[in-house]
């Protein structure tokens, strides 16, 4: 899947590769491939995307070293997850781009 970040067309693609350091996603910002943990659950799946997503927005902003700050980066993923969770604007049984199985 494609998603627009700032206008730069970044592809979502999920990893069954276990990525390095225990991380639950990656940003490429040459490849403009983001990659997530297949085997997350949706919640986690879900803040692992917005962390991302965060990474990618400094970036393009032009905030290269912010882009690089894990706890900056951490700190807002945390924070947008939670208030588009309590404001029930997000699932949080499932993720808006994991496809999921149907029954």
């Amino acid at each position: 899947m494609k998603i627009s970040i700032l206008g730069m067309r970044y592809t979502v693609e999920e990893s069954n590769v276990i990525l390095e350091h225990g991380e639950s996603g990656n940003c490429s910002f040459d490849s403009l491939k983001i990659s997530i943990d297949a085997g997350l659950p949706p919640d986690s799946y879900n803040r692992a995307l917005l962390h991302e997503i965060i990474h990618a927005a400094l970036y393009e902003l032009g905030q290269e070293e912010a882009s690089q700050d894990e706890k900056l980066v951490d700190n807002l993923a945390l924070a947008l997850y939670q208030t588009l969770r309590d404001c029930g604007a997000l699932d949080t049984n499932r993720s808006p781009f994991k496809k999921t199985p149907r029954g």
